[in-house]
């Protein structure tokens, strides 16, 4: 089995992006304004470089594609398989596998921020698809 490290990259942006999906969907559903919503998200330390740069796209409701969905479906694949043949567990990794899975099914092809839309889907919040 060969691993590199290259395979870490995107999965940390990969688990980072489903966090801060769920995040912009409870805050809007729990009725806090989106734009304010992805201004405050931008704004955190909590948030990564890469994912804040990710903002602007819900913000536009444009997903330019930089990393695809279907090669981070594909690396998150391949690190589940890693750490299946290593015995290690890897809940969270699974858990936006499926995400990541089932937006694929939904027939999304865009860029891994196309997440923070899905998760939209998912919650019933309105987004430019539906209008």
């Amino acid at each position: 089995m060969t691993t590199n490290t290259s395979q870490n990259k995107p999965h940390i942006l990969g688990l980072g992006m489903q966090a801060v999906a769920e995040a912009l969907a409870l805050g809007e559903k729990a009725g806090l304004d989106k734009q304010q919503l992805i201004d405050v998200l931008g704004q955190t330390t909590a948030i990564a470089p890469a994912h804040k740069a990710k903002l602007a796209n819900v913000k536009n409701e444009e997903y330019p594609v930089t990393f695809a969905l279907p090669m981070m479906r594909k690396d998150f694949s391949l690190i589940m398989r890693i750490a299946a043949e290593l015995s290690v567990p890897m809940p969270a990794t699974a858990a936006a596998e499926q995400m990541y899975a089932a937006a694929l099914a939904q027939g999304h092809n865009e860029d891994y921020s196309i997440m923070l839309q899905f998760m939209e889907q998912l919650s019933t919040l309105p987004t430019s698809k539906q209008s």
